[in-house]
Formats: structure tokens, sequence, C-alpha cells
């Protein structure tokens, strides 16, 4: 066996998860690890978890970063600047730069080596605010704001843009969707809308190559749960309506989802707080069909929550 044979074997790909949230593609992570516990996806969580985080996990050249620090329900859950890496080849966290502005509920994305923050709320308020962090500098740089505020939205990087759908304003949810470009640090409001306005819903890209819309509410306050299924293609800036969620009601009240697309090319989705209190779907894009399903791919969990103050 060679040495670089022997150093795969150190690692296998795994969907791994922080404090409930699941990053957007699996990670090549060490087979024996300190900070990793591969279990259920149910067994992962606690009963301290009652609320949805305002972090996200976001991948980028094999490595995690928790953006926007981990959940802290000790002290109602205040919003964070922190960002914290944790490296796989080494098996440990790094405290990384702080972003500019205290942040939650935003769009997270990693594209062209660096990792792009757009919108979210905090204590003040919604946010049209966004933010552009590279890795080789260790440096936050604010770039083009949104064209208006926005909060729990949804983002997707394709072939060098970052799409982003939907999410709430002050009082009522969007239909919209933007169009980054990470080159020109402009944005383009697209002039085919989703077909439903909806907010903590998820954006996941299919095998298809399309981007996928799934769940949400239509209203930030008492709103009421979307069932519509729809479709993007990039390429024809279209959008098409697909399907209705099983009525089963996996999406009965305002939470934060996760979303993967598996080996087969299913659309896995399941909700990040308590998801054992919840059913996990998936929808097969093939036989354009729901079903529930008692377990999920392997989800590892992550901790990265003991060495940091969130700030």
């Amino acid at each position: 066996m060679t040495s670089e044979e022997a150093e795969v074997k150190k690692f296998a790909r795994k969907w791994v998860s922080v404090d409930g949230v699941v990053a957007p593609r699996t990670i090549p992570m060490p087979r024996l690890s300190r900070r990793l516990s591969s279990s259920s996806l149910d067994s992962v969580f606690t009963p301290e978890h009652s609320r949805d985080p305002f972090h996200s996990v976001v991948e980028l050249n094999g490595t995690v970063y928790v953006v926007g620090g981990t959940r802290s329900c000790g002290d109602a859950c205040r919003f964070s600047r922190s960002l914290i890496r944790y490296d796989p080849r080494s098996d440990d966290c790094t405290k990384l730069s702080d972003m500019q502005v205290r942040k939650g509920d935003f769009v997270a994305c990693a594209d062209d080596d660096r990792i792009y923050v757009f919108g979210g709320r905090n204590r003040h308020g919604i946010m049209d605010i966004c933010e552009r962090y590279d890795p080789a500098k260790d440096k936050w740089d604010f770039i083009s704001k949104l064209p208006e505020p926005t909060y729990m939205a949804a983002g997707v990087p394709v072939d060098g843009n970052i799409y982003i759908s939907g999410g709430f304003d002050d009082f009522e949810a969007k239909s919209s969707m933007l169009r980054y470009n990470p080159a020109s640090d402009e944005w383009s409001k697209l002039n085919s809308p989703m077909l439903a306005e909806r907010g903590y819903h998820v954006m996941v890209m299919g095998k298809d190559g399309r981007l996928w819309v799934v769940g949400g509410v239509d209203n930030p306050f008492s709103g009421r749960s979307v069932w519509e299924v729809e479709a993007f293609d990039p390429k024809v800036e279209n959008w098409e309506f697909v399907s209705q969620v099983l009525p089963n009601q996996l999406f009965d009240s305002t939470l934060r989802l996760n979303s993967l697309v598996d080996d087969e090319g299913d659309i896995c989705v399941f909700a990040v707080t308590d998801p054992d209190k919840y059913p996990k779907m998936k929808y097969s894009p093939v036989q354009r069909k729901w079903s529930e399903v008692d377990r999920l791919a392997e989800i590892s969990e992550l901790d990265v929550d003991s060495p940091f103050d969130t700030n």
C-alpha cells in the first residue's frame, strides 16, 4: 500500500451536522475523530435544543465552517459574529476573524474560494447587509447589499453565481429570485418569481441541474405551510410546479429545515430542531413521488462548541 492509499483509508465521506444544521455536501472526515460522533439522526439531538439555531454550516475545499456561532440557549440565543473552522486533516477547530455585524437567519454559501453571507436579522431588525470572507487573508469585507432587507431566504451557488430565493421582510413572505455575481459584485432580480411566496424553506441543487424548493410558510408571523414543490432551471430562468408535499404535514409550523440529495438523487427534507418529532421525507424526481422514511443517510454530529465563546 502506498502512502497516498494509506492516507485515503484514514478518511471517509460523511454528512456532517453542527448543532442540528447539516452541511450542504458530504465531506472527507477522519475515521477516528475526537470531535465526531456517528449515530442515527435522532440520537444526536438533546432536549435543550428546543429552538431553531441561528448559525449556518458551509463546506469549502473539504473544510467545515460554522458561521454565526453555535446555539447558546442559556443566553436567550443571542446573535453572534463568530466564525469557526474545522479541519478534518488535523481533527481540530480554529476560531477565525468575526463577521463585521452580528446576525442570524441569513443565507450562507461557499463558492470560488470565498464564503458569502447575505441578509439576516438581529435585535436591531432585518438586514440588507452582505459580507464576504477570504480564508487566505482571514478577513471579512462588505459587498453589495441585497436589493431589499431579507431574512430566512434560501441560497445555492451555481456556475459562478449565487441564487437567493424568497425569504421574509418586515411583514410578509417573498417570491423573488435574486442572482448575485461574485465577479462583478452585482445583483439581478430575475423576471421569473417563485409560484408561491415563502420563507423558512430549503433550496437544493438536484441531480438534474435544477434548483428544487421545498417547504416554508407564507407569512413570517402566523403563516400557512406552503405545500407546493417547485424547480428552477438556471439555463432558461424559469420555475416549474412539480408536486405537493404529502398530507402528513412535515411542515406544519415555522421550522428551520435541512435538505440533502442522496446517492439515488432523491431530495431529503427534515427538521433541524427535534427531528424525531417530525416525519423525515424524501422526494424522487424520477418517480415524482414523496415517501416517508425512518432513517436518512448517516449523519455525524461535529462538536465545535466547547472550546469557544459564541461572542
